[in-house]
């Protein structure tokens, strides 16, 4: 969220004017930015899947960073859209049996958070714009290993 709000400006004025645009605004960031990247799993019977037979206990990686890009659910996936109206449907925290429980905490941590930062600071922006950030190298995981940003504080 933050190499969000420091490379769009504009975001974070309008989360400031619009406090009720920061729901849309973290499950875009989390479809977008999807932090776990995939699962494994393993068939607990022979299927068949879109023409593929997969038997039992064949291991299978579901990629869930991919499945937020998937054009038939996210209209023009590859844009960021924080007003997106079906954006809490990303697979940031799992699905179904395997949906996360700790979602509602995650998400009302990033308010909080989002509120106080917005609050206390103006002008975020990154500290060095020419260099790019620098992105973690773990398979499943997806993340910023460093990202240099610079405040203002309100006159």
């Amino acid at each position: 969220m933050m190499y969000i709000l420091a490379t769009h400006p504009e975001l974070a004025d309008r989360l400031r004017e619009t406090p009720d645009a920061v729901e849309g605004f973290i499950d875009e960031s989390l479809r977008y930015f999807t932090p776990i990247q995939g699962r494994y799993r393993r068939a607990t019977q022979d299927v068949c899947l879109h023409g593929q037979d997969i038997p039992a206990q064949t291991r299978l990686h579901f990629s869930l960073g991919s499945a937020n890009y998937d054009d038939r659910v996210f209209e023009q996936p590859e844009r960021f859209d924080p007003d997106r109206t079906n954006a809490r449907d990303h697979l940031a925290f799992g699905h179904g049996i395997h949906f996360c429980v700790g979602s509602e905490v995650a998400r009302t941590e990033c308010r909080i958070a989002l509120k106080l930062l917005l609050g206390a600071m103006t002008g975020i922006r990154l500290a060095n714009p020419a260099e790019p950030p620098a992105w973690g190298r773990h398979f499943h995981i997806r993340g910023l290993e460093r990202l240099d940003v610079v405040f203002d504080r309100p006159a």
